[in-house]
């Protein structure tokens, strides 16, 4: 895994007082490669599988993504 751009930008705070880290513009799936890119920098890693939390008014949705070629 390698991690670059995350000291790029501070978070914010949300009006409810919670940390906004930002936005994630894009997650690419090539194979067993993975790589998100956002506000939060650019992380790309190599696995078998991921998953994915999204976190929406304190209620969590989750998915389980298993690579896939393009």
């Amino acid at each position: 895994m390698t991690w670059t751009g995350q000291l790029s930008s501070r978070p914010s705070r949300d009006p409810d007082g919670s940390v906004d880290y930002g936005n994630i513009d894009y997650l690419i799936i090539e194979g067993d490669h993975y790589t998100v890119e956002g506000n939060l920098g650019q992380i790309d890693l190599h696995a078998a599988s991921i998953r994915v939390a999204l976190v929406s008014d304190g209620t969590i949705l989750a998915s389980r993504g298993i690579a896939a070629d393009r």
